[in-house]
């Protein structure tokens, strides 16, 4: 995977000892590995990301004056809540230290809470982002007088040694893992565990976040697309609309024979119909907003019934009562354009549906385990502030933002933009 890179190193000499002198602090470099397995959905409509995590310590000489040292580790944020043994976020299973690659490795049983917001919300159709920012804390050592703060490092080669998604259990046949959709399909059944999502694609994004005034990458953001279907809605809200349409319609069509009592109380049956059956496509995410697709599909809806609501022999003219069912029937177009943004829209998240990612995620072909044992970890790894602004063959992109800097996976994903 990947073409070798020609970078600084990790820590300079000088760097470190700048921070050593100026802010009594080091910047240790530390890898974290994530293997996903699945995120699950409580009966409260919470999700939770499962997984593990692997945390790799290096240059764990630059802290012997600590016994802390012999299983040294930085604690953990999860979407900055402390994520301990207490929560229940992070237990440790077990750490170890490496004396000859002055090294220290802890593992843990990863449930990380997910925050969930909108990102697509044209009706029938939504769109989430389920996203954790994960962060290491710094730590003290020396009664508390030295800072020691985590530096993230990033794959140089193989992107599947910072994050990596587990294989489902059927696909452990070789004749299994040749076939990419088949494969897909199984990393979703796999995966999700929710009962009101479903994956755009199974792979997340990934980016970390640069301190470049302090020099020191502490946090990464893990980031999945979901999306709910708009079947249900379709079921819910356009199916009662089309007979409430279809009845208005024909009340128009026979003003006639009906008595202006009786026209009036029929329309206000299929107004009020309609005004317990549109709230539900409004989301929490959306209410502050005024001017929306959805405000536009409900206003038509509702603008139409109340222009069918006018008698002929009220205003000499039936013009009124065709007005409202034009606009009636109008209104049913928009969930027809709301699928074609709907499909542009995921086509920007993952235009191949994931397929172009499987081996920057999934631990197959020519992957190669970092053994932290054996490997120089500089050969394997370098700081995120070290990644080439611009680098066709590199595998993150990098933008600069103030005082952060964003690295971020060079996926198959397009600039998303949202209604």
């Amino acid at each position: 995977m990947g073409t070798k890179m020609s970078v600084a190193p990790v820590v300079s000499a000088k760097e470190a000892e700048e921070g050593k002198e100026e802010n009594s602090e080091d910047r240790i470099p530390v890898s974290n590995f994530f293997l996903v397995k699945h995120i699950v959905e409580d009966k409260d409509d919470n999700l939770t990301l499962v997984g593990t995590m692997v945390q790799k310590v290096f240059e764990t000489d630059r802290l012997e004056r600590s016994e802390s040292a012999k299983a040294f580790y930085f604690e953990y944020r999860f979407n900055d809540l402390m994520a301990d043994e207490d929560s229940g976020y992070a237990k440790r299973r077990r750490s170890e230290k490496c004396v000859r690659s002055k090294c220290t490795k802890a593992t843990f049983q990863m449930s990380a809470p997910l925050d969930v917001d909108t990102i697509f919300d044209v009706f029938p159709f939504k769109a989430y982002t389920a996203s954790v920012l994960v962060e290491l804390s710094s730590s003290t050592i020396e009664e508390e007088t030295h800072r020691v703060r985590p530096n993230l490092l990033v794959a140089k080669h193989d992107m599947r040694n910072n994050l990596s998604i587990q294989l489902p259990y059927i696909n452990k046949m070789q004749e299994a893992r040749t076939n990419d959709s088949q494969l897909l399909e199984d990393l979703k059944d796999k995966m999700d565990k929710m009962q009101d999502y479903d994956f755009i694609t199974p792979f997340p994004n990934v980016e970390y976040i640069y301190d470049k005034k302090k020099k020191y990458c502490p946090k990464c953001r893990i980031t999945f697309y979901l999306v709910q279907q708009g079947n249900s809605k379709m079921i819910e809200i356009i199916a009662p609309m089309l007979l409430i349409s279809i009845l208005n319609t024909l009340n128009v069509i026979n003003d006639e024979k009906v008595e202006n009592v009786d026209y009036i109380a029929n329309s206000a049956a299929f107004t009020l119909t309609a005004a317990f059956i549109l709230p539900s496509i409004f989301s929490k995410a959306n209410r502050s907003k005024v001017f929306t697709v959805n405000t536009v599909y409900v206003f038509l809806v509702f603008v139409g019934l109340a222009f069918s609501s006018i008698p002929d022999d009220m205003v000499g003219t039936n013009g009124f009562a065709i007005t409202g069912v034009v606009l009636l029937w109008l209104s049913f177009f928009m969930p027809v354009i709301s699928f074609i943004r709907f499909w542009i829209f995921q086509n920007q998240v993952s235009p191949t549906q994931g397929r172009a990612d499987i081996d920057d995620f999934i631990e197959r072909n020519n992957y190669k385990q970092f053994n932290h044992e054996k490997d120089n970890f500089k050969e394997h790894f370098l700081c995120v502030g070290d990644v080439p602004t611009k680098d066709k063959d590199n595998k993150y992109i990098r933008t600069d933002e103030g005082k952060y800097l964003f690295v971020e996976y060079r996926k198959e994903r397009k600039l998303i933009k949202t209604p």
